[in-house]
This record gives C-alpha cells, structure tokens and sequence, in this order.
C-alpha cells in the first residue's frame, strides 16, 4: 500500500533540477530520491535508482519488461512528460503496477519551438549562423516567409492543433495529415486535410511530424518518403526520436536533396552517432521542445497530484 511515507524515486533530470517541484513533492512525501546528479541511466544504473521505491516519477527512461522484473517493489509510475513508448505496458498491466499520465500539458511549449524552428530553417539563419562563426559573412539563397510556404504538419494531436493555432496568424498554406485520424468536417477552414501522405510530402515546402512513436511508426518517414521530399524542402522532428531515419535523413541532406533539417529528438538518447551534427544544414537540440518553465512547472504539479491522488 502507497502511502506518504513510502520511498518515491523521481528519475527525470528536468524535475530534479527544479526547487520548486523538489519542494512542492517533499511537502507530501517525506522519502524520496532525487537524481541529483543529473545521471543518463543505463539499465544497471536505473534498478539500482529506483531499488526499494514503491512509487517513481519517471521522464524518458526506458522501463522494460527486464527492468521492471527487477524492481518488485515498485507499484505506481507517475509520467513527467508526454509519450508513452519508453514503458512496457503489457508487462506493467500484468504485474500490475499502475500509470499516471496527463498528455497534453506542454504541447503549447513544443508547438512554440516547432514554429520558431520553422522560421530559422525557411529563412536558412541556422545555415547563416554557422557561416558567420566560421568567418563567412553570406547571404541567404532562397529564403522565405511562412506567408509563401505551405507547412505540411503529419499529426493533429494536441501539438498538431496548437501549431496550427500559432501558424494561423501568419498566414501559410497548411497541409495535415493523421494516420490516426479519419477526415473531420469540423476541420478550420483554413486547413487542407489529406489522407494521402505522400501527397504531403510532395507539396510542402516544410514538413514536421508530431505522431507517437509505436512499432506501427518506427522509420516513418525513410528512404522513399524523403526521396518525394521538395528539393530544398525542410524536415523537423520535435516528437520522437524513431519516427524518421536519421542514416537516410543523414543522405538526403548531405546530396542537398534536403535543403536543412532541425531535430530536438533521437534514436538513441543521449546522442551517440554525431554524423547528422557535422552537417551544416542540420540544426539540432538536446530534447528540450516540452520543458519551458511554464510546461516543466505543470507536468512536475500534474505527476506529483497524481501520487497524492492515488494514495487518496
């Protein structure tokens, strides 16, 4: 039985480092542990954190069937983010232990990144940036506004409709398209829904995917749907590290096919392959898109009031 008094373990880097969140849990719960030093862990590393804890609030870390075999104490999980694909949740409803999760908190924070990134890439200022810091002082080539472009957003979930909310003001061509989601009358106007994908990838003169990572999704977007790509185009992955190819990304913007690509996610966190970083047209940051304050503060609130619930 859970209870004020049982061992909570929070995982997540972001929420450790935050006075606040640390504060407002202890007021709570009196033994918790916190990863103070910011540690990535490995498999090893994570049973030895969280050995003991009845309850943890848990980030990105990857709970897995072996992992979750060798903590028998832990009974409830509290998510600090949005995705679900790092647990097993097969295994976590046989062994019972119960998921706390409220998506939808920082969508705003990541629409707000998607948007700006989509500005820096159209109007090439990563490129320009780096040019300036090697000595070169150039010019854009084939710069353009978000009022000349069509942006094809693959996804309208929480994010997907927020962007779109964001992109209205400016005035684009705006192409959606969901693999989960059937055709809505009730769309905005200024929206042109497809069901066909390719002809997204065919139109848009920036394209950013917003969709869950599952097995269904995994290399989403690979060699073929890159290759139908506008040459010149841009790509921006702000969801799931997964979701595209980063050896045909890695291609496609090395032959230019690709005029620049901007990610915040990847396949293998933290970063290992440094191929795609030596590319002067890809800008990147370290899975940063859902944690402004504002967003941090709600997800760290939302976790620590769904332990309080439970116990209640």
């Amino acid at each position: 039985m859970i209870n004020k008094k049982s061992k909570i373990g929070v995982t997540s880097r972001t929420f450790c480092k935050s006075d606040y969140l640390k504060k407002k849990l202890l007021k709570s719960f009196s033994e918790v542990k916190f990863n103070e030093d910011g540690t990535n862990f490995n498999d090893n590393d994570l049973i030895n954190f969280l050995n003991g804890c009845e309850a943890a609030i848990v980030s990105g870390e990857k709970l897995s069937e072996n992992i979750l075999k060798n903590l028998p104490d832990l009974k409830l999980i509290s998510k600090f983010g949005v995705g679900l694909d790092n647990f097993d949740l097969d295994f976590m409803k046989k062994k019972g232990i119960k998921l706390i999760y409220n998506p939808g908190l920082n969508a705003s924070a990541v629409a707000e990144l998607t948007l700006s990134y989509l500005i820096l890439l159209l109007r090439e200022a990563n490129f320009l940036n780096r040019e300036l810091i090697n000595g070169t002082w150039s010019k854009a080539r084939h710069p353009k506004e978000l009022s000349e472009s069509t942006i094809g957003i693959i996804g309208y979930g929480q994010i997907g409709k927020k962007l779109v909310e964001f992109l209205t003001v400016h005035d684009p061509e705006i192409i959606v398209f969901d693999p989960f989601l059937k055709e809505d009358k009730n769309l905005p106007s200024q929206l042109e829904f497809t069901s066909d994908l390719n002809f997204l990838l065919q139109k848009s003169d920036a394209v950013t995917i917003h969709i869950p990572l599952k097995d269904s999704t995994r290399n989403y977007l690979g060699k073929y749907e890159l290759g139908l790509m506008k040459k010149g185009s841009v790509l921006l992955n702000l969801s799931r590290g997964g979701l595209i190819s980063e050896d045909e990304l890695y291609n496609f913007l090395l032959n230019n096919h690709l005029g620049a690509a901007a990610f915040d996610v990847f396949e293998e966190e933290p970063l290992v392959d440094k191929n795609l970083l030596s590319l002067p047209n890809f800008f990147c940051t370290p899975h940063i898109a859902g944690t402004s304050t504002k967003s941090t503060n709600a997800l760290g609130t939302s976790a620590i009031q769904g332990l309080i619930k439970y116990i209640k």
